[in-house]
């Protein structure tokens, strides 16, 4: 790595707006996207104001010109105790590639994170995004994760299979937490108790910034479960929904579940005004895929993390 001494990384002042505007609109050229003026203003703004569940926003200086900008993220995840970090936006000028920018960018938000107590550093790129992969390929790990979104527009037809879709209760944390061992014996993961005691405090909270979650009963039994959180989004005046995690008991599926738990939550979106929805799953996952190829979008992007 060639990295100058002479570059500088440091949070967004006021007096930055007319060149981070000339950087996010290059980050933006390059995903072919076009955003309105008030996104512009409003983005801004929170990057300014950088409140606890607002992104914020370190630009990059070399020879003292921007160069380069980053923005992040903390939010609640239900597999950690601590928030993650989810760094979105990372740009840097065409003319100073090369020199340790970009790497100088992501490191400053391991640090950041480091700073705020929660360590888990993750973001997406296209998957044939090959020059920004030979830098996170060094710097992060690749997950063997893909993202889904949901289409728009997408109507939300009645759950089927008998099932009844509602919010997730004190009284079900026995039945909870059996479907939430099975979910992560799938992903053969354990987690200590205290991120499940965790976890099912926060579904339950009335704080629009924890996670939440969807119970299916039959016939007095949970069958499946839902978790999402709302997030805000830089391209995005309203937040955004976040489907962390999905899990229907095996002999249920090919009912109908899985698609009404995820159709529940495209409701929930609708009602608190955040429709984009989007969520992860295993390259591998083919049977999960079925479903996900039906009733959702297939996305370029690939998920990397920080190494631990």
């Amino acid at each position: 790595m060639n990295q100058t001494a002479n570059l500088v990384i440091r949070r967004l002042e006021p007096g930055d707006e007319a060149e981070w505007r000339r950087l996010w609109t290059g980050y933006l050229d390059y995903y072919e996207t076009k955003l309105p003026e008030a996104i512009y203003a409003i983005t801004f703004a929170r990057l300014l104001a950088a409140g606890p569940k607002e992104f914020q926003g370190r630009i990059a200086l070399l020879d003292g010109k921007p160069v380069g900008l980053v923005h992040f993220l903390f939010h609640r995840s239900s597999w950690k105790v601590e928030d993650v970090c989810y760094l979105q936006d990372l740009f840097t000028d065409t003319s100073a590639r090369g020199q340790g920018v970009a790497r100088a960018l992501i490191s400053r938000v391991y640090a950041e994170a480091d700073a705020a107590g929660c360590p888990s550093v993750y973001w997406f790129t296209q998957d044939f995004n090959t020059t920004a992969r030979l830098l996170y390929d060094r710097i992060g790990v690749e997950t063997p994760f893909i993202r889904y979104s949901r289409p728009a527009p997408f109507t939300t037809p009645p759950a089927r299979g008998g099932a009844i879709i509602r919010p997730l209760c004190s009284a079900d944390e026995p039945q909870w937490r059996e479907l939430w061992k099975g979910y992560l014996t799938f992903y053969e993961t354990a987690l200590p108790d205290e991120v499940t005691d965790a976890t099912f405090a926060r579904l339950q909270s009335d704080d629009p910034d924890e996670m939440r979650g969807r119970v299916a009963e039959v016939s007095g039994r949970l069958v499946g479960m839902v978790h999402y959180v709302r997030h805000r989004h830089c391209w995005r005046d309203e937040k955004v929904t976040y489907l962390q995690d999905l899990f229907a008991l095996p002999e249920t599926r090919g009912t109908g579940l899985g698609r009404a738990l995820i159709e529940a939550v495209y409701r929930e979106a609708d009602l608190s005004g955040s429709p984009m929805v989007y969520w992860l799953t295993a390259r591998s996952n083919a049977t999960a895929r079925q479903l996900y190829d039906r009733i959702g979008v297939l996305t370029p992007f690939i998920e990397y993390d920080r190494p631990e």
